[in-house]
């Protein structure tokens, strides 16, 4: 979905973002540029102990794969995800 509006700061400088479809309690990063353009940017704030996910692809694949095992009743001791979970300190 695109969409344009003329927004309007309050006297807090608060903006109605839902007038360009922003949902509520949605996160975003802003950005002000030199020319006084913002630029806001959805993010989604993971927690510093499940970053580890994202950035280990062995882990992510073990998770991935025990999830989809687990779904259908098949859920089983996996190596690789007690290896992975050790590499990254968790317990």
């Amino acid at each position: 979905m695109n969409a344009s509006a003329i927004l309007t700061a309050d006297d807090r400088t608060r903006v109605p973002l839902s007038k360009v479809g922003a949902a509520p309690r949605s996160t975003y990063r802003a950005e002000a540029r030199d020319d006084g353009t913002i630029v806001l940017t959805p993010v989604a704030i993971i927690p510093a102990r499940e970053m580890v996910v994202w950035e280990d692809e062995t882990l992510r694949q073990a998770l991935v794969a025990g999830l989809a095992q687990a779904s259908v009743g098949l859920a089983r001791a996996n190596p690789g995800l007690d290896a992975a979970l050790e590499r990254a300190g968790t317990e």
